[in-house]
């Protein structure tokens, strides 16, 4: 990979993440949302804000690094909508793939659990993400290989000190999925096969032998993936989402020495390494592969560790589901 300024990109990320968020927190407190839907599903929500949102983001990065490529949620949904075949462009330039707003079925409703979203990749390997929930006023940020670090409301104001670093928790991760707090979603797709696999798994999670002690659905997967980084929850998975919507996670887990894989090992055509059978920290994620599986670090914990039996345990019982790439 070429030599560029991470740092120069965070700052800047940041920046357009708080100008995002004022916007998201604005239109919050009104709850008076125009609303559409994707395809006539009236659980697949988009509104005025997250035109708007990701207008904002794109205008804003654009002027800085006006080299770089972009990849958003409602200009990629719309790029669908008109041709089902299309695909996003995804190469090895610097590429900024933004969720405007991660969570709008919370958004509607008022339910404080949504963020913009915005990741980095550079040879199509997620190297920045910064996920601000403005409504908490929580923004997290990271960057290959500098930590993730929780940016409160009082940090940013000068008045409770430095950014907090990830993870939060010094608790070990539970040894198996019987001590393991879980999330993941259903989605909003309506697909009747799909849900079947979904909510089987969940079924095999929750029963003997393995009985996972319990699952939260939160409504927005990079806010679960920071929930994963904090340590808040102990694992994290979903099929259908979106590189938009796990981009900028990505980071922010590793860095807290998580790890982030897909649910199976993916095919080549993306992966910018190989690794051997079984050696999960050096397997590549595809972030165009529409699912995600993630396990927290521990607080103080080698990078490296062995991967946990519990993301082994979860691997086995959920079984792929079929989705076209980004």
């Amino acid at each position: 990979m070429a030599t560029h300024d991470l740092a120069a990109f965070l700052a800047t990320a940041k920046a357009v993440a708080r100008d995002a968020g004022a916007r998201i927190r604005a239109a919050f407190a009104e709850r008076a949302h125009a609303v559409d839907y994707k395809e006539t599903n009236a659980a697949d929500l988009v509104t005025q804000t997250d035109r708007a949102v990701e207008e904002l983001c794109f205008r804003s990065l654009a002027a800085a690094f006006p080299a770089h490529a972009f990849i958003g949620e409602e200009t990629a949904s719309a790029a669908l909508a008109a041709d089902a075949s299309a695909r996003c462009a995804f190469d090895g330039r610097p590429t900024w793939i933004i969720d405007p707003i991660d969570g709008t079925m919370n958004f509607v409703h008022g339910f404080p659990y949504t963020a913009v979203s915005i990741g980095l990749c550079i040879d199509r390997r997620p190297v920045l993400g910064v996920v601000y929930n403005p409504i908490l006023d929580q923004l997290y940020y990271a960057t290959d290989g500098h930590g993730a670090f929780l940016e409160t409301a009082a940090a940013a104001a000068g008045g409770g000190g430095p950014a907090v670093r990830l993870p939060l928790s010094p608790a070990p991760l539970p040894p198996s999925l019987a001590t393991a707090l879980l999330a993941t979603e259903y989605g909003s797709g309506k697909d009747t096969d799909a849900l079947t696999a979904k909510i089987e798994a969940i079924r095999r999670i929750i029963t003997q032998p393995v009985a996972g002690r319990g699952i939260r659905s939160v409504g927005s997967a990079a806010l679960s993936m920071c929930l994963v980084a904090e340590g808040a929850v102990d694992a994290y998975y979903e099929a259908g989402i979106h590189a938009w919507d796990v981009c900028a996670g990505t980071v922010v887990v590793r860095e807290a020495g998580g790890l982030v894989l897909n649910w199976v090992p993916p095919a080549d055509a993306n992966a910018t390494t190989t690794a051997a059978a079984g050696d999960e920290q050096n397997e590549p994620f595809d972030v165009m592969a529409r699912n995600v599986l993630c396990v927290r670090g521990t607080k103080g914990g080698p990078r490296d560790a062995a991967p946990p039996l519990l993301l082994r345990q979860l691997r086995s019982l959920i079984e792929p589901i079929a989705y076209p790439h980004d």
